[in-house]
Order: structure tokens, then C-alpha cells, then sequence
């Protein structure tokens, strides 16, 4: 399974702009658990969208294919192959 992750914004500062992510199985994963493992070897950058219990933060902006994921339903969203995942950090400005 190939799908491509994409981060915006200040994340780009940690995880760079675009992951391409390859799963050796052939089972799909949920959205959460893809987003730990792309992250999980930048810490500091993880600290600003996972909180301490391994949930989304609230303002973290999810999109799957181009669809809005709230990321309550993180963990219940399945990444299938080909699935293109945007990560956002909170919008702002003035």
C-alpha cells in the first residue's frame, strides 16, 4: 500500500512537505496510527499534534483525499492505498 501524506505550514519545518509512506501489508491502517508512524522519529515536532494521551490536538486540520477528518474521528478513518493525507496546523492571521 503507497499513500502520501502531506504537511503545511509550521509542520513542514519538522516532517518536510510531503511523505510518501509505504506499508508492506495489504490491510488498510487508520489515519491516526499512519500519522503516529510518519511523525514518530521528529518528537518535537509529534508534541504539536499528538497530545500527551496519543490524540490529535484539536486545532491540528485533517484531510483525507481532500475531505475533512475532525480528529476525533482519526482513529476511526481507514487509509487505503492511493489516499493522500493533509496535515495542517491551526489557521491564523489578521
Amino acid at each position: 500500500m503507497r499513500i502520501k501524506i502531506k504537511f503545511y505550514a509550521r509542520f513542514q519545518e519538522y516532517f518536510g512537505s510531503e511523505i510518501i509512506k509505504e506499508i508492506d501489508n495489504n490491510s488498510s491502517d487508520t489515519l491516526k496510527n499512519i500519522a503516529k508512524s510518519v511523525t514518530e522519529d521528529n518528537p518535537e515536532g509529534q508534541a504539536f499534534i499528538f497530545d500527551d494521551a496519543g490524540n490529535f490536538y484539536d486545532y491540528v486540520i485533517l484531510m483525507k483525499n481532500g475531505e475533512r477528518i475532525y480528529s476525533d474521528n482519526a482513529d476511526e478513518i481507514f487509509v487505503e492505498d492511493g489516499d493522500e493525507i493533509r496535515i495542517f496546523p491551526p489557521v491564523s492571521g489578521g
